[in-house]
C-alpha cells in the first residue's frame, strides 16, 4: 500500500511580518484552490510566536499538507496553480521537507487545543526503526493519558529526520502527562535523540474535496 505523503513548509518570518494573516491567506488558498486538486486531503497551519533563532526571536508559520500519495502532489506542483503558488511564496524562503506517513495513532479529527511537533535528526539511525519506537511508546504509554488525542509519525523521504506531531485536548492535559511517570520516561528517552521541539498553536485547517 502506498503511504500517504506530507509536505511541511516552515517559514521564519522577518521582523514586522505578521504570521496570523499569512496563515489565514494560505488556509483560504487551501479551501478555494488546493481543495479542487485530486489527492489533496488537508492543509493545517500552525504558529509558534517569537521562537529563538540565530537572528533573534522570529514568528514562525508551519504548514503541513497531507496528500493521498506523492504523484498527486507532483501533479499539482507541475500545474499552473502549483507554479504560481511557488513563485508567490519563494520570497519568504520557506524550508520544505517531504515525508511519508508511517503511523497515525488515536483520534486525529477532534479539535485539539495544544499541539507539539518533534523533529528528530536520524543520524546513523534508520527512520523506520526509530518510527516504530515512537509509535509503540505513544500507543503503549502516552495513549492512556487523559486529554491525549492522537499522534502522527512521519519519516523524512531523504532520511534526515523523523517528525512526530502530538495533539492534546489542552495545555493542562499535556502538563499533567509530562509530570507523570510515563511523561518523565518519555522526556528521558527524547533527550538522547536531541530533537527540536515546537510548541504550536493551530490557526486552522482546510480540507480537500476528494
Amino acid at each position: 500500500m502506498t503511504p500517504d505523503f506530507f509536505v511541511l513548509q516552515t517559514y521564519a518570518l522577518p521582523p514586522g511580518f505578521e504570521a496570523g494573516p499569512l496563515a489565514d491567506n494560505l488556509l483560504e488558498y487551501g479551501r478555494k484552490d488546493l481543495a479542487t486538486c485530486p489527492g489533496f486531503l488537508s492543509g493545517s497551519a500552525f504558529l509558534e510566536l517569537q521562537r529563538r533563532t540565530d537572528d533573534g526571536p522570529r514568528d514562525h508559520l508551519l504548514v503541513l499538507m497531507h496528500w493521498r500519495e506523492r504523484p498527486a502532489y507532483e501533479t499539482y506542483r507541475a500545474s499552473d496553480l502549483g507554479r504560481t503558488s511557488a513563485v508567490r511564496l519563494v520570497a519568504l524562503h520557506p524550508h520544505i521537507a517531504h515525508y511519508r506517513g508511517f503511523a497515525a495513532v488515536g483520534d486525529l479529527d477532534t479539535a485539539a487545543g495544544h499541539h507539539m511537533l518533534l523533529r528528530v535528526p536520524l543520524g546513523a539511525r534508520k527512520g523506520d526503526e526509530l518510527a516504530v519506537l515512537f509509535r509503540d511508546f505513544v500507543t503503549q504509554r502516552m495513549g492512556a493519558a487523559a486529554g491525549f488525542l492522537g499522534s502522527r509519525v512521519l519519516v523524512d523521504e531523504e532520511g534526515g529526520e523523523l517528525a512526530v506531531l502530538f495533539q492534546w485536548r489542552d495545555l493542562e492535559s499535556y502538563r499533567t502527562y509530562r509530570a507523570s511517570e510515563a511523561g518523565e520516561e518519555g522526556a528521558r528517552r527524547l533527550k538522547s535523540y536531541s530533537p527540536s521541539v515546537w510548541r504550536l498553536t493551530m490557526r486552522g485547517i482546510s480540507y480537500g474535496l476528494t
